[in-house]
């Protein structure tokens, strides 16, 4: 499909081998022959498409390591010789669910359950699940 066609940005593809546990990361630089089975695996969920057998490796979506690893690519235009403030990092989120965390003032507490507390630790936990890689990015470049 993208065989003999060159990238036109930087790119940074995220898998993971699932009998080491080894993140692989390809590029703007991965060789054109192997750029189809790398674009795969990067989205490759096994209960929904078949892993990617690469150099002896069975790759599937770097997603069961990490939900989101921007870094790669931030560390990619840093070592261009980018500034932080000159690098904007692209990204496309899809969730399963709206996660939205209403606020609780202390006289909302005064009035809540155990139901209402487990629920209230399902909605943050679900919150910081989605938004846990971005928020460490960020803190980590701040001026990205």
């Amino acid at each position: 499909m993208f065989e003999g066609q060159d990238f036109h940005r930087m790119v940074a593809l995220q898998s993971v081998d699932i009998n080491t546990g080894d993140v692989v990361i390809f590029d703007e630089n991965t060789p054109a022959n192997l750029r189809d089975d790398a674009i795969v695996a990067s989205a490759s969920l096994p209960f929904l498409f078949p892993t990617v057998q690469m150099n002896a490796m069975s790759l599937v979506d770097g997603g069961a390591f990490t939900n989101l690893d921007m870094s790669e690519a931030i560390v990619k235009c840093k070592n261009k010789g980018y500034k932080d403030e000159d690098i904007i990092v692209d990204v496309i989120l899809c969730f399963d669910k709206v996660v939205k965390l209403d606020r609780w003032t202390t006289e909302d507490a005064k009035y809540k359950n155990a139901w209402d507390l487990y629920q209230r630790h399902v909605a943050l936990r679900d919150f910081y699940y989605y938004y846990e890689d971005i928020t460490r990015v960020v803190k980590g470049y701040p001026n990205v």
